[in-house]
């Protein structure tokens, strides 16, 4: 079967099987019967693979389009994950600045007025926990894994958009070569 190429007919655009040593063939699709002239045959068949060729690299390209824009949503979805963490850090943060300034009014409060041990327990109880709130939790590593990954991103982007453009191209001159080969099309229609 090596030696089995395979062709479109002229007349209906269906998939034709043809050998090299085959001279009259009829389309499976239309019915209609050819007849490749055999002074062209070889030049119209090694056209021919040349768009098979061209049909390959577009799958190819089609295909790492698809794997990368693949690894693009997964970018994403990991992007997404970094920022709810750095909205959990920054929410954390928040609580550690309420709790801290609670903690110095109760300790102000305290100072302010006699008899107020309750008031200064408290206030260094809630300014403790707004410094562990604070600078326990450290968004920096989640802001440099979101820069990572948008920096991924952004990659992945532009590679999509290289490929695409190859894809393009490719396309372009597999037209241009069919129509070349249609233009010069060796089958007459009997």
């Amino acid at each position: 079967m090596s030696n089995l190429i395979t062709l479109t007919c002229p007349s209906c655009g269906g998939r034709l099987e043809v050998t090299n040593n085959t001279e009259r063939y009829v389309c499976a699709h239309c019915g209609n019967s050819h007849i490749v002239d055999p002074g062209v045959r070889a030049e119209s068949l090694a056209k021919e693979i040349d768009l098979l060729k061209y049909n390959e690299q577009i799958r190819q390209i089609e295909a790492k389009i698809e794997s990368l824009m693949e690894q693009q949503r997964q970018a994403w979805g990991t992007y997404e994950d970094a920022e709810k963490t750095v909205t959990k850090q920054r929410s954390s943060k928040r609580s550690g600045l309420f709790f801290g300034g609670m903690g110095m009014l109760a300790i102000l409060m305290a100072l302010a007025s006699p008899n107020s041990a309750s008031f200064v327990f408290g206030g260094i109880m809630c300014f403790t926990l707004g410094i562990i709130f604070y600078f326990v939790y450290d968004d920096s590593e989640a802001l440099a894994a979101q820069a990572s990954v948008m920096q991924q991103i952004e990659a992945s982007r532009g590679a999509i958009q290289q490929k695409q453009r190859e894809l393009a191209q490719l396309r372009m001159e597999q037209t241009s070569k069919r129509l070349e080969a249609e233009a010069r099309s060796p089958a007459r229609s009997r």
